[in-house]
């Protein structure tokens, strides 16, 4: 009896452990998710660098995407600043993700827009955009 709670009990764990991990789609996997979702189109990269332009050393950054709502994507990259988005960056480092963060919550939050973090994956954007991306 004692053994089966004990291994029940870790089993526990290990769930939690990986529901907590696998919040965030994976760098290469994030456009395929967030095309699934009703309406979210990826817009031009140019409006992820307008995002993080002067804030970030680009140098530390894997990968970055920009999302946002719209009947089609380009719609969805006109109307950008009417509707919901989320920038999504993805860094090298945790550590740099957490730099990224820092930097992005100083820049942005006081615009009410969110900034959140997970692993090495730093997001922010409007509560919508915040809820389709996590």
């Amino acid at each position: 009896m004692k053994k089966a709670l004990k291994l029940s009990s870790i089993l526990m764990v290990l769930v939690a452990l990986f529901t907590l991990t696998s919040c965030v789609p994976k760098a290469d996997k994030v456009v395929e998710s967030m095309e699934k979702k009703d309406n979210w189109w990826q817009v031009g990269n140019l409006k992820t660098q307008e995002f993080i332009e002067d804030i970030l050393d680009k140098e530390t950054i894997e990968s970055s995407f920009t999302f946002a709502t719209g009947e089609n994507p380009m719609i969805a990259e006109e109307k950008m600043n009417e509707n919901d988005y989320v920038v999504v960056i993805y860094f090298l480092t945790k550590d740099n993700a957490k730099e990224g963060l820092t930097k992005l919550k100083e820049a942005y939050e006081k615009d009410g827009i969110r900034v959140k973090r997970s692993g090495k994956c730093v997001y922010f954007g409007t509560a919508a955009g915040m809820k389709a991306f996590a």
